[in-house]
């Protein structure tokens, strides 16, 4: 038979875990958001006619130029597919990584109540 401290040192100890695998899943989400806002906001460069022509950010190109030129080069370097598919990507792991850390953290809390509560019941019993 298991020592209720022991177990209860265990229970924090795997709760623990699913936090840190929640901030992980979390961290990785937020990283690929950084990238994402990256990609959309900061000014690059691209080829066009073998030379480099300057773009602005990607929430900033004109999009009413549709024809070939400087332009749909722009738009061709950073298409927007590419970006949509990282946010998508990116979402399972915010999520899971969402729900675990708030369980991890639930979970511990409540066991450190449960253990004041314990320490209380033993002090009411003793007077």
């Amino acid at each position: 038979m298991t020592h209720p401290l022991a177990f209860a040192d265990a229970f924090r100890d795997r709760s623990g875990r699913r936090q840190a695998w929640g901030l992980g899943l979390l961290s990785l989400a937020f990283l690929s958001w950084l990238w994402l806002a990256y990609r959309l906001f900061v000014p690059y460069e691209a080829v066009y006619d073998r030379e480099d022509v300057e773009c602005p950010a990607r929430v900033a190109l004109d999009r009413t130029d549709l024809g070939p030129g400087p332009a749909e080069a722009c738009r061709l370097q950073r298409d927007t597919t590419e970006l949509l598919g990282v946010l998508v990507v990116s979402l399972p792991f915010a999520v899971t990584g969402t729900v675990l850390y708030t369980s991890g953290g639930t979970a511990v809390r409540l066991s450190a109540h449960l253990m004041e509560l314990e320490r209380l019941k033993d002090v009411a019993r003793r007077r």
